[in-house]
């Protein structure tokens, strides 16, 4: 089975077909097993790593296989709200945020306070929510089922197979490039499948009383760039503030993370935000650019070398010869508080090259460890997904 069908969720309507549609699902038994663990709020049972959380019809609205993620469920009469994210949330903050809640616009004030990338799937007044993160790095698909209606989901690969959807031979070609522009790399690989804006979430309404013909699904915008209201000073420290909190959800109490670092402000930032969470071991993944006159190998460094001692040995496979360089430092103090992302990152890259492999070693002493390994790569910054 294909990996990307192993971690995926699926939003269904409330309907005979829906629940079919539940058992053509990659894992067998979705749409049946046991009772959720103990405190779960809300109709949802759960097995073989399968969770299926309910319409109140008692038919699956949810079927979710989280290998990597969790699950956090709460419902409240008929309204109900699903996050599937890095951390379970404890129901009492899911409570605080359903209750009350009367609109998608009430309920994303709301989680707008909830640090890390959640996907949230939400029931208010019968119309399911679905909705990734602002920026697209969790993002949402749908598909039109023969006989469901609209199917949504995180994966595109499980709704193309839900439908049986043919590839788009064009859509694949253009995956050979180095870089899709938008609107191109919004465009999924099969037929049949599309795919919502980032910043934009999917409403899928019920059938209207007395008929059994449901409307389409529609794409509202949740997220807008807020005004420029704050001084910059203030405005930095608050972004300073929220990429710290979101990183902490995502690893903090790890003792090994890993990081893909290209030397860009975007990925140093966070680099910098994991290490500040005080793991045992932090890995740095780069890939740099075939063109000579990248800078991007070189801002990683300076990044390692802020972020602790650094020891490095590079080795580039870009068609030539493969060549070895060893580059050695003096260790270097680990970087005093006061470090920031912003200070270690000072420029940024809007080019996604192609890579090559690079790969070198750093090492650091953490707060409260003797020492501990950094592997970084050389790397041009990741393109959008």
């Amino acid at each position: 089975m294909p990996g990307q069908l192993r971690d995926y969720f699926v939003v269904l309507p409330d309907s005979a077909a829906g629940a079919a549609a539940a058992g053509q699902l990659p894992v067998p038994g979705a749409a049946a097993g046991r009772s959720a663990a103990p405190g779960a709020t809300g109709s949802a049972r759960e097995v073989g790593g399968t969770l299926t959380v309910a319409h109140p019809s008692g038919r699956p609205w949810i079927v979710a296989r989280p290998l990597v993620r969790k699950v956090s469920h709460l419902a409240r009469g008929e309204d109900a709200l699903v996050l599937i994210g890095p951390d379970r949330v404890p129901d009492a903050v899911l409570a605080g945020i359903l209750e009350g809640t009367r609109d998608r616009t009430g309920l994303e004030h709301r989680l707008a306070r909830l640090p890390g990338l959640y996907h949230v799937v939400a029931r208010l007044s019968g119309r399911s929510w679905i909705r990734g993160t602002a920026t697209g790095l969790r993002r949402i698909y749908h598909a039109r089922h023969p006989t469901a209606g609209t199917i949504a989901s995180d994966r595109p690969a499980v709704l193309a197979r839900l439908i049986d959807a043919p590839l788009d031979e064009s859509a694949l070609a253009l995956r050979l490039l180095d870089f899709l522009p938008h609107p191109l790399s919004r465009r999924p690989v099969w037929r049949g499948v599309h795919e919502t804006g980032a910043g934009y979430g999917l409403a899928l309404p019920v059938a209207a009383p007395g008929t059994a013909a449901v409307p389409g699904p529609t794409e509202h915008r949740w997220w807008e760039p807020p005004p420029g209201e704050l001084p910059l000073a203030d405005g930095a420290r608050k972004v300073g503030d929220a990429v710290a909190a979101s990183v902490r959800a995502h690893v903090g109490g790890l003792d090994r993370i890993s990081c893909e670092l290209s030397g860009g402000l975007d990925s140093t930032a966070l680099a910098f935000a994991a290490r500040d969470t005080g793991p045992a071991s932090l890995s740095l993944l780069t890939v740099a650019a075939r063109d000579r006159y990248s800078e991007d190998e070189t801002w990683a460094r300076r990044a390692v070398e802020a972020a602790g001692g650094t020891a490095a040995t590079t080795t580039r496979t870009d068609g030539a010869a493969p060549a070895a360089r060893n580059h050695g430092a003096a260790p270097v103090p680990p970087a005093p508080a006061t470090t920031s992302p912003a200070t270690a990152a000072t420029r940024s890259s809007s080019a996604c090259p192609t890579p090559t492999r690079t790969s070198s070693t750093a090492t650091r002493s953490p707060p409260g460890a003797t020492s501990a390994a950094c592997a970084t790569s050389s790397a041009g910054r990741s393109c959008p997904r």
